[in-house]
């Protein structure tokens, strides 16, 4: 698997006076879906596009609710874990973060048209699903005798920047995050001290850079440590009608709003393990960054299921963009001690930012076949073209990010889905489920392909109750290699791989009237 190479920085080094932060990885992250829906379409594969029958799959195929005959309630309760091993500065990590969501409540209301012929039944739906879980974390530690945040952070401050330019006054603290060519981090670092000029140096060096014979070198080994936590979901609400035509042809239409909460903590930290070998006599520092994501959209989609013959049904849906407006806030704190400054500890000021993102169009087809009433087979094909994604600011103009959208166009791709399902009727009220999905790489250079076995079983009683479980696991594992800030003058940052899967659980219950 390639690997992809990137400077992760804590996010922070794009946040200047005039730059925002939002990227194309933003576009990518917001427009993906993995669904989880109900413990019977989980258990199936989420292969539900033609047999439909499902509030699971009411969020890719609005057909799917003409199948009913009668009024049913869902509700289902889900886990999900990401686990993560690491390796950073020669060692290894384990870890893990889980998160139970609410992943599907639905209301499904048939109604008979009294006719025989033509349009025999509507039915008027609303379902919430979870379409994906951001949940992730990672942490790690190590000896580093070769290089510094700091010093790194202190390298990027632009040419030009005065010290002046980089001064919080009483008067206006907030002066120079508004106005300055340079990181809100590098703001931070002057004014606590940890970032600093000296006169046999034309530049800025960091808290951990001795100046020596006129060349800055790190003064001795740090204690490095990292921990970066992810989580929120996003959400679809469909509201949903839906017909059938002599109980052949069934079709369907969504109003989707789709609802997205996400959040991010990042720590770095670096400790001297001799501060008498550092000039400044450094001790310690550590900055956090902290950001908040909301989102809110709304988008169309219309599908169909079509049974020519007993036993076979063939489906097909298509889903307009997502028209999402989003808001950033995000906030980034400093501390540390040295001989010169002594504890300093300072935050920056809290950003907000709005911008939209449209998502790519999105298109499903799926085939099925029923054997003798006990055993269903379900195959589905989706496909999302990435690179479609666009980026705009709040006035919805598309100048701001016309590099983002140039990137998104030559660095994302249309991918090919499929889903496969079987399920099979051991008993009157019992049913064994299995499948399985891959998630086709989204990025050109990089594959980010997943892989997911599932299995569930199935409870059915004469009254009308119904209860599911569904267990799905990553099969494969994505791997990607970073730096958490960028090398400087010649000096290398270390990296961190990662290599990361994740499983899911999921119950539901029910009542058929």
């Amino acid at each position: 698997m390639k690997k992809r190479i990137i400077t992760f920085a804590l996010s922070l080094m794009a946040f200047t006076g005039v730059l925002h932060a939002q990227n194309m990885y933003d576009a990518l992250r917001f427009s993906q879906e993995f669904y989880s829906g109900t413990a019977r379409s989980m258990g199936l594969g989420n292969a539900m596009v033609s047999l439909g029958a499902d509030a699971g799959a009411l969020a890719y195929n609005p057909a799917a609710s003409a199948l009913y005959k009668y009024t049913e309630l869902a509700f289902s309760l889900g886990y999900y874990n990401n686990m993560n091993n690491e390796t950073f500065l020669g060692n290894t990590f384990k870890n893990s973060k889980g998160n139970f969501e609410i992943s599907n409540v639905s209301v499904i209301q048939p109604f008979s048209t009294g006719y025989y012929k033509g349009l025999t039944g509507v039915s008027f739906s609303i379902a919430f699903n979870t379409v994906n879980d951001y949940t992730f974390m990672n942490s790690v530690s190590g000896s580093n005798a070769s290089s510094s945040y700091l010093a790194s952070l202190a390298a990027s401050i632009p040419k030009g920047v005065t010290p002046d330019d980089l001064t919080m006054t009483e008067s206006n603290p907030y002066r120079p995050f508004d106005y300055t060519n340079a990181s809100w981090e590098s703001i931070l670092g002057w004014n606590t001290g940890l970032i600093d000029t000296t006169a046999s140096f034309n530049g800025y060096l960091g808290a951990t850079e001795n100046i020596g014979s006129g060349k800055p070198v790190l003064g001795g080994r740090l204690n490095q440590k990292f921990y970066n936590s992810r989580s929120g979901t996003s959400n679809n609400v469909a509201f949903n009608f839906s017909g059938t035509v002599d109980d052949i042809f069934y079709f369907g239409v969504n109003l989707n709003i789709k609802s997205i909460n996400y959040y991010q903590l990042s720590v770095f930290s670096e400790e001297a393990e001799d501060p008498s070998k550092f000039e400044t006599g450094f001790q310690d520092f550590k900055t956090q960054y902290s950001q908040s994501t909301s989102g809110l959209g709304v988008s169309l989609s219309a599908g169909f299921i079509y049974k020519p013959v007993v036993g076979l049904s063939i489906g097909g849906s298509i889903s307009s963009p997502t028209w999402l407006s989003m808001k950033d806030t995000w906030e980034i704190s400093m501390s540390g001690y040295t001989a010169i400054y002594k504890g300093q500890s300072i935050s920056s000021p809290m950003g907000v930012y709005n911008y939209h993102i449209t998502t790519p169009i999105k298109w499903n087809l799926g085939v099925s076949y029923i054997l003798g009433g006990r055993v269903a087979l379900a195959l589905d094909y989706e496909g999302v073209n990435y690179s479609g994604a666009v980026m705009s600011d709040a006035n919805y103009n598309r100048n701001a990010f016309v590099d983002d959208n140039r990137d998104i166009a030559n660095t994302f791709r249309t991918v090919s889905n499929f889903r496969f399902g079987a399920e099979f009727r051991a008993t009157p009220v019992f049913y064994i489920r299995g499948g399985y999905n891959f998630y086709d790489s989204s990025i050109r250079e990089f594959d980010n392909s997943r892989h997911y076995a599932c299995v569930g079983l199935g409870y059915r009683s004469q009254s009308g109750f119904f209860f599911d479980l569904a267990f799905q696991m990553q099969c494969n594992r994505n791997s990607e290699s970073y730096t958490l800030y960028n090398s400087y003058e010649g000096v290398d940052a270390p990296m961190l791989t990662e290599s990361a899967n994740n499983l899911r659980a999921l119950m539901s219950i029910g009542i058929i009237f």
